[in-house]
């Protein structure tokens, strides 16, 4: 019994030796936690008209409806006097708003909601048809534009279709969390009282007495138009930089979203 024992073992070790391999015992465990979903940028653009200053209550902008808008008592310098505006909470944001009995101020009301799960930076531009005079081209429709929460650069002028506009971009301090609302960038706007009409035609009477046509009211309609841009935060280190690769690349002038 000792010798056949003997021989086995050393028959083993020679064919250990032919194979030129020893199998180990091993071992396989597959992780359940290592899937990644794919997050999403989404953000939605919300615009607002009529804004209750009792209750806050929210009425969705009416592309369709219409607007009246005529020459407003209101003063450049009125616009930051806390006399004339009321404070209201928006989607959680503190806004004060100018008082409904001030002539010829029109509401619209503008924020973006992140719908995403991103985090994102935010920018929102907003375009107005010039007139034909330089100083006319900031005077004639003044936008209450909402500087809490907003930084605003200095507008510029811009071809969106066959008419010229005056395109200001404001750009979001924070960072918008999903779920979350930014502060409203667009409060309001309204026309200069040196602004009237010539039959049809809307004309802005300049300081020496000229008048200046704006535009045919009976063939087309004044249109504020307003976009908003959102780029994914986490990678990038501010919200300039962010919106600026994402959308503008390098050595665009005065981009703005409708030269697509």
């Amino acid at each position: 019994m000792k010798k056949i024992a003997i021989v086995c073992c050393m028959l083993l070790v020679a064919a250990a030796l032919v194979t030129g391999s020893i199998a180990f015992f091993t071992d396989s465990v597959e992780s359940n936690q290592n899937v990644v979903a794919a997050g999403t940028l989404d953000i939605e653009q919300h615009e607002y008209e009529d804004v209750n200053r009792e209750t806050a209550a929210l009425t969705v902008w009416d592309e369709e409806g219409s607007h009246p808008v005529y020459p407003s008592s209101i003063r450049a310098e009125d616009m930051d006097e806390e006399g004339e505006r009321i404070s209201l909470k928006i989607n959680e944001a503190d806004v004060k708003l100018f008082d409904k009995h001030v002539p010829g101020f029109v509401d619209k009301v503008v924020n973006v909601e992140n719908v995403g799960t991103l985090i994102a930076y935010v920018r929102t531009f907003i375009a107005v048809p010039v007139c034909v005079t330089e100083d006319a081209q900031y005077e004639w429709l003044h936008l209450d534009l909402n500087r809490d929460g907003w930084e605003w650069s200095a507008p510029f002028t811009a071809k969106i279709g066959e008419k010229d506009h005056m395109i200001y971009e404001g750009i979001y301090t924070a960072q918008l969390l999903p779920g979350k609302f930014t502060t409203p960038s667009l409060l309001g706007f309204y026309m200069n009282g040196s602004v009237g009409n010539d039959g049809s035609i809307l004309v802005y009477k300049a300081a020496d007495g000229t008048k200046y046509p704006l535009m045919d009211m009976a063939k087309e309609k004044l249109e504020i138009l307003v976009k908003s841009e959102a780029s994914q935060a986490i990678v990038f280190d501010n919200s300039v930089h962010a919106l600026t690769v994402t959308f503008e690349g390098e050595g665009i002038e005065n981009y703005h979203p409708w030269m697509k």
